[in-house]
C-alpha cells in the first residue's frame, strides 16, 4: 500500500510539474502584452495536458496565457485594418513613408497622396483628426504601436 501511494504523489507531482511548464507566460515571459495573432501550439498542447488532468489548472493556464497574451506567437499580430500591405512596400503595421516635398504639405495635397496610395478618401478637417509633424527618426505611437519614421 505505501508504494502505491508513492506511485500515487509522483504522478500527481509529474502532472502538476508538466502544467507548470506548460504556462506560456512562465515558459515565454518576454511575449507579455503582445497582441492576438496566430496561437503557438507547443504552449497550447502544454495547457491543454493541464486541461486534461487537472480542470481548474488548465483553464488558469489558458486564461493566463491569452490574458497575457503569452500564447500568441511573434510577429504574428493582427494590424487590424482589415487589409493587407504587401511587406515589400509595407514597414511595421502596415505602414509605409511617402517621400514628398516639404512645401507643398498642405491638407489639400496630403488628402490626395494618402487618396492616391492607399486608395481611401480622408478628410483632415474632420473632428478627432491629429496633424502632426515628423522630424526624421522620431518614434510616433500609433494605435499602440511604436512605429519608427
Amino acid at each position: 500500500m505505501r508504494i502505491w501511494q508513492r506511485l500515487v504523489s509522483l504522478a500527481v507531482c509529474s502532472v502538476l510539474l508538466v502544467q507548470l511548464a506548460g504556462c506560456g507566460i512562465i515558459l515565454y515571459p518576454e511575449r507579455k502584452g503582445q497582441k492576438p495573432g496566430r496561437i503557438d501550439p507547443g504552449v497550447a498542447i502544454l495547457d491543454a495536458v493541464g486541461l486534461f488532468f487537472f480542470i481548474i489548472p488548465g483553464v488558469i493556464a489558458f486564461a493566463v496565457d491569452f490574458g497575457t497574451g503569452a500564447i500568441y506567437l511573434p510577429g504574428t499580430a493582427d494590424s487590424g485594418t482589415g487589409s493587407q500591405v504587401a511587406s515589400d512596400e509595407a514597414g511595421a503595421g502596415g505602414m509605409r513613408v511617402v517621400q514628398v516635398d516639404p512645401a507643398l504639405l498642405q491638407e489639400e495635397y496630403i488628402e490626395a497622396v494618402v487618396a492616391n496610395h492607399t486608395g481611401k478618401d480622408v478628410d483632415l478637417s474632420a473632428p478627432g483628426v491629429i496633424l502632426r509633424e515628423a522630424r526624421s527618426g522620431e518614434a510616433a505611437d500609433l494605435s499602440g504601436e511604436r512605429v519608427r519614421m
